[in-house]
């Protein structure tokens, strides 16, 4: 959209420059904190769906939500943890998951067990995130600063954000364990004798692939998810008569974190695939089965989308037509809605 019609859309009048204020903008760390903020966005949609996702495999792989009791958390409140809990228990809510089920393994696969930790850790650097980038939005960071007040000019570096970008160094770390986690939770789907299901969640056994041959999806998309995790904010050679000797290089810490949000996406979209399978699965043998609110809505819209496997047939363009249908202004609405009520920053 372009500037103009976005004020107009706003009710907005463009800004009238004075002196010096071309300065700020051009000197300051206006493009870094515009970046960081459109990222922030598209950051809490992926986390929703991440969680109904997360949801929708717990539900699939027949995993004990007892893992998300209160009580664990306040125990040993680790980052996030307790927020994530309440997300997922929301996300559960009127699961038959937690009525008492005869034969439950004791302990599942810990990409499942450790659902509040991993995705704790990220609503955690996630806030943190938020927190430096409205600090920056709110903030003057132009050179030299202007003390209107005490009518004084001072040279400054307040254009300077190694906060912003640790920040983002530590989200593309954390989003590099939450989708490793998420391709685990995929392969154990997948797994007959740890689910309980067919193999590769083929219902017509035997030699039948099912989604096994997508397995190699999701091993490209970790490899290169966990690749732009490596640091950014390292590296900086001096400049300007080796004056600039330092640098945080924030906006590569964004750019490349936008990169690894497209990656997670497609893992995203592959886990909530094989998740809605294995729930179809499950639901033949259970009879009295029914699925959380948020875990039903998300296995409602891919349904309507995506029929389920029952023999073998290309399964990418299946891929493509959910990651179209996943990744859009009606299912992030729908997502916002669905955790309206549950207590958390992120909701």
């Amino acid at each position: 959209m372009e500037a103009a019609d976005a004020f107009r859309a706003a009710g907005l009048a463009p800004v009238q420059l004075a002196a010096k204020d071309g300065l700020a903008i051009a000197n300051a760390s206006a493009v870094t904190t515009a970046m960081a903020a459109l990222s922030l966005d598209s950051l809490s949609d992926l986390l929703r769906l991440h969680i109904a996702t997360g949801a929708l495999a717990f539900e699939g792989y027949g995993a004990n939500p007892r893992i998300f009791d209160p009580r664990l958390a306040d125990i040993r409140p680790a980052a996030g943890q307790s927020d994530a809990a309440v997300l997922f228990r929301h996300a559960l809510d009127g699961s038959s998951l937690h009525a008492p089920q005869p034969g439950r393994k004791v302990q599942d696969a810990l990409s499942f067990r450790t659902l509040a930790q991993v995705t704790g850790t990220t609503l955690a650097a996630y806030a943190a995130a938020s927190r430096e980038v409205e600090i920056e939005l709110n903030g003057a960071a132009d050179n030299p600063l202007v003390l209107v007040e005490d009518e004084e000019i001072h040279s400054a570096a307040n254009f300077h954000t190694p906060a912003i970008a640790l920040a983002f160094d530590t989200l593309a770390i954390s989003l590099a364990h939450l989708a490793t986690a998420s391709a685990q939770r995929s392969i154990k789907l997948m797994t007959g004798r740890l689910s309980g299901l067919p193999n590769y969640l083929s219902p017509a056994g035997g030699a039948s692939a099912g989604f096994v041959p997508m397995q190699k999806a999701l091993a490209a998309l970790q490899v290169e998810i966990r690749l732009k995790a490596a640091p950014a904010s390292l590296d900086a050679l001096s400049v300007s008569d080796t004056v600039e000797d330092v640098a945080p290089m924030t906006p590569l810490t964004i750019t490349k974190l936008d990169e690894q949000i497209a990656l997670c996406r497609w893992m995203i979209t592959l886990e909530a695939m094989f998740a809605a399978q294995a729930c179809s699965l499950r639901a033949q043998g259970e009879p009295d089965q029914h699925l959380g609110a948020v875990a039903g809505w998300l296995q409602t819209r891919i349904r309507a989308n995506v029929p389920a496997l029952e023999e073998d047939r290309e399964t990418g363009p299946d891929a493509q037509m959910l990651h179209e249908r996943l990744w859009c202004a009606e299912t992030a609405e729908a997502m916002r809605a669905l955790f309206s009520g549950a207590s958390s920053h992120l909701a």
